[in-house]
């Protein structure tokens, strides 16, 4: 026999059983003998198996089971076990159920379907881990509306995440309507509670006028706050407004700070809006040298702007137009003893490749250097490691 858990006719309660005997209460595995059937519950934080007058209870984490004859109980729901029954496994994973029968599948609660049951006493957090799995597809069948139900749930129970998840799935009008209205009343309450992406997108709305009036200094204020918590979109946005004079001084100096500040924090926009500063000669000392390496950063991670004002540049300087496919493939790095400015651009550069796994300490190679100078370099970059 194979069954199923089905949320609308099962009731998981926890049974009042005064006659229970006093069993091993630590997570783990717990065995049990009784009527010739031995008993294992495994998994979960609490695991426990109490002898009853005719057999046995087992309390597997959220779940509480009622052995008693040949006969299992789960909430109001009552199996007949095989007549040849001689072992039952309980397994606890999360909120899920699994129970085994002679090693046999027996009876499943799935995740989704013990966490819709237990309703409250579910942990808002665990609502929104599970309605990130459902929006990828992690482990189960992707199903974007269940997603941003367990989103809803844990969002009108307080959890800024959610709320941020909520806020974007509506802004971005990602499997619903798009509605920047709605987006901006669950961002709000997301930053609220602290969430440096709920204050971009606040941030961005102001600065757009939408679902809200524009206001830039609104925009301002929220992206510097997003930005106090680590977000490298806030820091380069602040950049574009400072770089542009929008709603603040023209202040090519403070963009250019505000660049690096994000490059640093991981932003190949802002790699790529240096590049085009140290072109310029705006905000920086004219570089071309570090121009076409900021730029070629940029557009080997895959920046559309960076690749088109990176072939521009090499046109101009009557270099070859195209980007070397191979060392984008093989997303190699290089340190050179000649110029200083080329080893700061590239500890920021490795930072980013590295904080998106695409490349690793043996894809980089060195310049040639001295005992002393190599010695610095691969200290520095093992740093990043």
């Amino acid at each position: 026999m194979f069954d199923s858990f089905k949320g609308t006719w099962v009731t998981l309660v926890a049974l009042a059983l005064s006659t229970i005997a006093a069993a091993n209460v630590q997570a783990g595995t717990v065995h049990m003998n009784t009527g010739g059937i031995h008993v294992t519950s495994t998994g979960g934080e609490v695991n426990a198996i109490g002898a009853t007058n005719d057999g046995a209870v087992i309390h597997a984490g959220n779940f509480t089971v009622l052995l008693k004859g040949k006969q299992l109980t789960i909430g109001d729901k009552t199996m007949d076990l095989p007549a040849d029954v001689d072992r039952v496994i309980a397994r606890v994973n999360g909120w899920a159920l699994e129970i085994d029968v002679n090693g046999k599948a027996f009876f499943r609660v799935s995740e989704s379907d013990g966490i819709a049951v237990a309703g409250d006493n579910v942990e808002p957090a665990t609502l929104n881990d599970l309605g990130v799995k459902y929006m990828t597809g992690d482990g189960v069948k992707r199903d974007p509306k269940r997603a941003i139900e367990l989103y809803t749930k844990a969002a009108e129970r307080g959890l800024a995440l959610s709320q941020s998840n909520l806020a974007f799935v509506y802004w971005e009008g990602e499997h619903v309507s798009r509605d920047a209205k709605k987006a901006v009343e669950w961002a709000e309450k997301a930053a609220d509670g602290g969430n440096g992406l709920a204050m971009w997108l606040l941030g961005s709305a102001y600065s757009e006028g939408d679902g809200v009036a524009k206001d830039t200094t609104k925009a301002i204020a929220w992206y510097t706050k997003a930005a106090e918590t680590g977000d490298e979109a806030s820091m380069n946005n602040l950049g574009v407004l400072y770089w542009n004079g929008d709603g603040v001084p023209k202040n090519l100096k403070t963009a250019v700070s505000w660049y690096r500040k994000a490059m640093d924090n991981g932003s190949i926009v802002a790699v790529s809006n240096l590049g085009e500063a140290y072109r310029d000669g705006e905000g920086v000392p004219q570089n071309l040298r570090l121009a076409e390496l900021y730029l070629e950063a940029a557009a080997n991670a895959g920046n559309k702007s960076a690749t088109e004002a990176l072939v521009a540049l090499r046109r101009k300087q009557g270099k070859r137009s195209g980007l070397n496919t191979a060392a984008v493939e093989k997303r190699k790095y290089w340190f050179s003893e000649n110029d200083v400015n080329i080893g700061p651009l590239t500890l920021s550069v490795l930072k980013i490749a590295i904080r998106a796994q695409r490349v690793k300490r043996d894809d980089m190679i060195w310049t040639p250097a001295t005992k002393w100078q190599r010695a610095r370099q691969i200290r520095d970059v093992n740093r990043l490691f």
